[in-house]
């Protein structure tokens, strides 16, 4: 899997299980924010690009974790997401997160 963009109010991705079969159950996301866990979800949206890429059978393994209030992203926050019951960190993670503004 892999973190593909952090903003502000949201960080997606996608996370799956190497060699997966098509009937697998999607895999949990959890996202870590500065150490402490603010999210929990399947990676289930469809990915039409995982697919034609070889990554998933179905496509059908991307997260998206909307923040908002409190969980907002603020400049310098470290992202952290993990996929499954044993907590693989997914690639891309940490991500040190930078205020759109900045870059």
């Amino acid at each position: 899997g892999h973190i593909d963009a952090v903003q502000a109010d949201r960080v997606f991705g996608w996370a799956a299980r190497r060699m997966q079969p098509p009937d697998a159950r999607p895999l949990q996301v959890t996202l870590e924010v500065n150490g402490q866990t603010v999210a929990v979800a399947p990676a289930d949206a469809m990915r039409p690009d995982l697919v034609s890429h070889g990554a998933h059978p179905t496509g059908e393994a991307g997260f998206l974790f909307r923040l908002q209030g409190a969980t907002l992203l603020q400049a310098g926050d470290e992202i952290r997401v993990y996929a499954g019951e044993h907590r693989e960190e997914l690639n891309g993670s940490p991500w040190r997160y930078a205020s759109e503004t900045t870059g």
